[in-house]
């Protein structure tokens, strides 16, 4: 065979080689973790619930990387190793803090504060910087819920309060029906008294008996007004601790209503969260239970599970039968490494190839 055909034979071999090795590299392959760059920065938190290597870190929602290592410091917090993508700049004045979901997922976020812009001056590669926590929902919930059960106990507790003053004034009046209706009486009894006092003459001699009797009238009546003005204390001792019942309540509630907006935004956001959740749960199983998409094909189709399994078969068989060609391609390339004069013989002079001079004519 002709020497020339041979090398443009293994160089169209190598090339195939090399252009199927690329192939299955983009295909199997980690195509982001083999052409992008990162730097690393430590961030430093005082507690960092979920975190863990490959935790994602975004901004503006945008993955701009993931963390590479964690570690807990001897004098206290945590120091959370995060590799982000080199075209990503980050302005020292942003703000890191970790994010958990109602479903224990955790992310790291930079955001700016509100009302900034970036400073100009951007994190240098290692450099160390301070991380938050974010306020974990359902510890909010979890609290606001204390707080609303000690509200709820402070109005049932005034409510009993007002229900037993009530009970007593009503007592009062019951126990004391007999005295007030006596005091009706006189009174009613003074009035028909005076009308007919220039009429009877008879009525004017038993008004000696009845005046007899005016003292006796009095002191009831003074009993019974002292009643009364008890009773009258005893109502404003009970509006008294009323009042301070109303001013704990207010004190309850007070801080409430002041974190009431920051809670029921986050509240919304979270059950804004777990609304997407579940619709990618329903969309992942309805694609499951569709035997027509792709997934449901695999699970629920053999003909396309037994090509599947087939042509990974194949590429096992390809990339067993491509080891003998790379093995002869690196035996190539180290003889030509050793003896690079060779090729430039060759190319000048071209030689007899491997079998040998061609044979003399004979001479007769």
């Amino acid at each position: 065979m002709d020497d020339r055909k041979l090398r443009t034979r293994v160089g169209f071999l190598v090339a195939g080689t090399i252009l199927v090795a690329g192939i299955l590299i983009s295909l199997l392959g980690n195509r982001p973790a083999l052409f992008q760059g990162t730097y690393k920065i430590k961030i430093i938190f005082p507690d960092a619930p979920s975190v863990t290597v490959n935790t994602p870190i975004r901004k503006s929602g945008i993955l701009i990387g993931r963390v590479d290592s964690v570690e807990l410091l001897d004098e206290g917090g945590v120091q959370v190793v995060a590799k982000i993508h080199d075209n990503i700049k980050l302005s020292d004045n942003e703000t890191c803090e970790v994010q958990s979901s109602l479903l224990g997922d955790a992310e790291i976020r930079f955001r700016l504060p509100p009302g900034q812009k970036p400073s100009g001056r951007y994190l240098a590669p290692d450099e160390e910087i301070q991380g938050t926590m974010a306020a974990d929902p359902l510890q909010v919930v979890a609290d606001l819920q204390g707080s609303l059960s000690g509200a709820i106990g402070s109005v049932s507790d005034a409510s009993h309060k007002l229900s037993s003053a009530a009970q007593e004034v009503t007592d009062l009046l019951k126990h004391n029906e007999q005295d007030i209706s006596s005091i009706i009486g006189s009174l009613r009894g003074t009035t028909d008294f005076t009308g007919e006092l220039f009429e009877d003459k008879e009525f004017r001699a038993n008004l000696k008996r009845e005046v007899t009797q005016l003292p006796q009238m009095f002191e009831d009546a003074r009993s019974t007004i002292t009643t009364l003005r008890t009773t009258m204390d005893k109502m404003n001792q009970t509006m008294a601790k009323v009042d301070t019942s109303l001013d704990d309540i207010n004190a309850i509630t007070k801080p409430l209503g002041k974190n009431s907006e920051t809670m029921v935004r986050e509240m919304t956001e979270s059950i804004q969260k777990l609304n997407q959740v579940m619709d990618d749960i329903t969309v992942f199983s309805q694609a499951i239970n569709n035997r027509r998409s792709s997934l449901g094909r695999l699970l629920h189709d053999d003909q396309l599970y037994q090509h599947l399994n087939q042509a990974a078969a194949n590429i096992d068989d390809l990339t067993t039968r491509m080891r003998p060609i790379v093995n002869d391609v690196r035996i190539l390339s180290d003889k030509l490494a050793r003896h690079p004069g060779v090729i430039i013989r060759d190319a000048v002079r071209p030689g007899p190839g491997t079998k040998g001079l061609p044979p003399m004519p004979r001479q007769y």
